[in-house]
Order: structure tokens, then C-alpha cells, then sequence
């Protein structure tokens, strides 16, 4: 799944079933294989395309989690499922 907010993009790659908290990991584009590969074993991976954009893609998955923010209408049944690290 792709998503765009303002000039952020990024692809994410998850489990197919969300259940419990799952790690969300935050990796660049071009690592594909390493973030499939970490989905199948149960976390969350956001494939951002921007190495300094980072924090902002992390504060758009703290609204998520929150149930709010611009991703809530795509990403809403995540919301619950996955733990925002702290830098």
C-alpha cells in the first residue's frame, strides 16, 4: 500500500492479519525485500523515500494511532495494532 500526504510518500508493508501491537519499523525505499521480510514476521514497515522526512512520517502513524490525521481514512483498520517508537 502507497500513500501521499503533502510532499511525503511512502509504501507500507504489513502482516496480513493485524492482531495484537506489532512493531512499526521505518526503513527507505529500494529496501523491499527487507521490508517484505520483516512484514512476514509481524511488523508494520513504512518504506519512506525521504531520509529527513522521517519524523514527520512517524507523527503521521502517532495520529494514526490515535484514530486521527491524514492516513486515518486508508491505514483506519490499523489504528491499534502497532507501536510508534520513540527516536
Amino acid at each position: 500500500m502507497e500513500y501521499t500526504v503533502g510532499d511525503l510518500n511512502a509504501v507500507v508493508h504489513s502482516p496480513r492479519a493485524l492482531v495484537g501491537t506489532l512493531p512499526l519499523v521505518f526503513s527507505f525505499r529500494g529496501n523491499d525485500d527487507y521490508a517484505q521480510s520483516l512484514a512476514q514476521q509481524g511488523s508494520v514497515v513504512v518504506l519512506v523515500s525521504d531520509r529527513i522526512a522521517v519524523d514527520r512520517h512517524r507523527e503521521l502513524w502517532r495520529q494514526l494511532s490515535e484514530a486521527g490525521g491524514p492516513l486515518v481514512e486508508r491505514f483506519r483498520g490499523f489504528a491499534g495494532h502497532f507501536a510508534v517508537a520513540e527516536p
